[in-house]
């Protein structure tokens, strides 16, 4: 979901009492005195009726992230002035300038008259002198020094957009991430194909160029972790990222499904759907990140919500600390693992634990280096020269199991992502692409458009439905001569690669339009936002009276009351009481937010409120005597329910909550 600007409610101001005494807030202000409550209350209530004044909160979904405020000038009614701050939590994130762009936009689209923004900063304020500059304010001559004077003409809002103004990635690790992904689709295309030999047998022969192949490619997974611990320290945490992630996987996973089994339906095939659709399959699809349908996805969803705490702790290391630190990591979870030809508890790199390695590495080479390898044509020698040492591996671990009785473990080793020539193979890569630099031109801008799509290529093609499929739609397991086989291999790769690329374009147009769905229906909810809590409220406490009968004529009174009307009755009675509990606490604290304090103001209220609702219930109780005789009981209860929770919003609204006139909210 995209940030968007809603007007502040009477609700809103807690909020803006809280950010206007912020310490820097105060600091940034040209009064800097702390604000006090009462008198925060009555400048609140003033602006929200001031037909000058729009004040606006700035929200992220339902979190608040900070204000704008516009006043009108009084002796110029085409001039306004604007000001803006933020939550402690998220500055430094770039959200004051889309604040600042969204008010533009929704002044300027407005029919006020106001065509020129004017701010007044502190010189000692220099987040803010940015922000007005980048976005196009011209700074006007004043003869004050304690202030510097911005002014700018707005039409139909500001013409820079929100998400123009992103740092670009270095197209280097973006090219990286794309071959890093051409070369999980290699590992794929060999192993489900069924190329390579068993490794029992050693590596030679027919099969000596495909576990070529595969030692080239083997560092991929590493190698696409550690892009984004070399970014640790331009990506911030983000709740929304880490839930369209997890929504991203989820499309996949269950889309395909829901996609395969209603084509089987319909195409008849019920031994297919007899066979795949059962409950533990629905589970399957619906949890993928949870039930490891995709393991990488699951540990790259772990990785990303620890990058807070793992980037905290990188900053506060100094190079010693953090040298040891990836030191000891390696020795514990590659270099012994490399040499021990006896399994013991690993998951060859395929989990969490090896990703946080992989993650505090990268941070390392991106604030110190390698020593041992430079930039260029250093790195890509160590990098031809680990996959050299894989594929000697093969031979060596071969021969160490054939020498332990067959064992099949140690010939697993060398293929594993946590082993010393594999983690040495990513670590070149990383070190040579990060040095690469293509300028600003078409080559990068197409990389820059690629590569934020290249997940869903895994996506795509590692559904269960689809992995061990896809291969043989495409020939991979047939006999080829060595120019067909290169020709199969290159045209299988940049198919899966293409289909994935435009297949995961349609799934962001999707999400992208779900997003602007949602913002549309946020600013709806936040410009009638008491009548919607209501409903909401309305609608959970019309399910607990619900549920409540049911359970009780149903389950609870079945052995009790033999009468069936009479148990339906009080079962009702029952329904009601429950429900009128938890209406009461859910009303005062969501929807009308009483400030009534004290036993005897609060029990006031309460009686108040019972009262209100007994009434309703007499209204209730009489529909439903006399419509249980002409419709089932439980229709009829939902169906009188939406009765009653329209009759109780009126009397909650102008008699139980009602604020008396200049009464002061809190």
């Amino acid at each position: 979901m995209g940030i968007f600007l809603r007007k502040a409610l009477e609700t809103d101001c807690r909020l803006y009492f809280n950010w206007a005494n912020d310490s820097a807030v105060r600091a940034a202000s040209f009064s800097q005195d702390e604000i006090k409550w009462d008198d925060h209350v009555k400048w609140f209530k003033k602006k929200l009726k001031d037909e000058d004044a729009e004040l606006f909160v700035c929200m992220d979904f339902l979190r608040p992230l900070g204000q704008v405020r516009i006043e009108r000038d009084e002796d110029d009614p085409v001039k306004a002035y604007i000001s803006y701050s933020i939550d402690e939590a998220l500055r430094g994130r770039g959200v004051g300038k889309k604040m600042l762009i969204l008010a533009e936009k929704e002044i300027g689209g407005a029919d006020n008259g106001i065509n020129k923004l004017v701010a007044k900063v502190k010189p000692e304020n220099k987040a803010s002198l940015k922000v007005f500059e980048a976005l196009g304010y011209d700074v006007v001559r004043s003869e004050d020094e304690d202030c510097v004077t911005f002014e700018k003409w707005i039409g139909s809002g500001s013409d820079i957009e929100i998400n123009k103004d992103r740092k670009p990635r270095e197209a280097g690790l973006e090219l990286l991430r794309i071959l890093a992904m051409m070369m999980v689709i290699t590992l794929h295309y060999l192993d489900k194909g069924g190329l390579l030999a068993d490794w029992k047998e050693g590596v030679s022969g027919k099969a000596l160029p495909f576990w070529i192949l595969e030692a080239m490619c083997l560092c991929s997974v590493n190698v696409y972790v550690m892009i984004s611990g070399y970014f640790y320290d331009r990506s911030r945490f983000s709740v929304r990222k880490a839930v369209m992630m997890w929504l991203r996987v989820l499309f996949y996973s269950l889309g395909i499904a829901v996609i395969v089994y209603s084509t089987a339906c319909l195409s008849g095939t019920v031994g297919f759907s007899k066979e795949w659709f059962s409950l533990h399959n629905v589970l399957f699809y619906a949890f993928p990140v949870v039930n490891g349908h995709y393991w990488f996805a699951t540990s790259f969803i772990l990785l990303y919500l620890m990058t807070p705490f793992l980037s905290a702790a990188i900053n506060k290391t100094d190079k010693f600390t953090h040298g040891a630190a990836v030191a000891g990591l390696l020795i514990l979870c590659c270099v012994a693992k490399s040499f021990i030809p006896y399994e013991i508890v690993d998951d060859r790199g395929n989990g969490i634990l090896w990703f946080i390695v992989l993650y505090i590495t990268a941070a390392y080479v991106k604030r110190y280096g390698v020593p041992f390898i430079k930039k260029g044509i250093s790195a890509f020698v160590w990098y031809v020269a680990a996959v050299a040492g894989i594929i000697f591996s093969y031979r060596v671990f071969a021969l160490v199991g054939a020498g332990l009785h067959g064992a099949e473990y140690p010939v697993m080793i060398p293929s594993a992502y946590n082993f010393i020539f594999v983690f040495l193979a990513s670590l070149a890569l990383l070190v040579l692409f990060a040095g690469m630099n293509f300028g600003d031109n078409i080559i990068t801008k197409c990389i820059t458009s690629v590569s934020p799509y290249v997940f869903g290529v895994y996506l795509l093609h590692e559904h269960y439905l689809i992995r061990f499929k896809w291969v043989r739609w495409l020939g991979v397991g047939r006999e080829y001569g060595p120019a067909g086989r290169i020709r199969n291999y290159i045209l299988s790769v940049l198919a899966v690669f293409v289909i994935g690329i435009i297949v995961d374009l349609i799934r962001d147009l999707i999400f992208r339009l779900c997003e602007k769905i949602t913002d549309i229906c946020m600013k709806i909810y936040f410009s009638k936002k008491e009548a919607f809590d209501y409903l909401i409220t309305g609608g959970l406490t019309t399910v607990l009276n619900w549920v409540a009968y049911i359970m009780c004529a149903y389950v609870a009174l079945v052995n009790i009351i033999p009468g069936e009307h009479a148990r339906e009755n009080i079962s009702n009675v029952i329904a009601w009481v429950a429900a009128v509990l938890f209406a009461y606490v859910t009303n005062r604290i969501f929807v009308f937010h009483s400030d009534k304090t004290g036993f005897v103001p609060v029990m006031k209220e309460f009686f108040a409120f019972v009262g209100a609702r007994v009434a309703s219930f007499v209204v209730e109780q009489l529909l439903f005597m006399f419509s249980v005789y002409i419709m089932n009981d439980i229709v009829a209860k939902l169906l009188i329910g939406i009765i009653v929770i329209i009759l109780n919003y009126f009397f909650s609204k102008l008699w139980i909550f009602k604020k008396k006139q200049g009464e002061e909210a809190e």
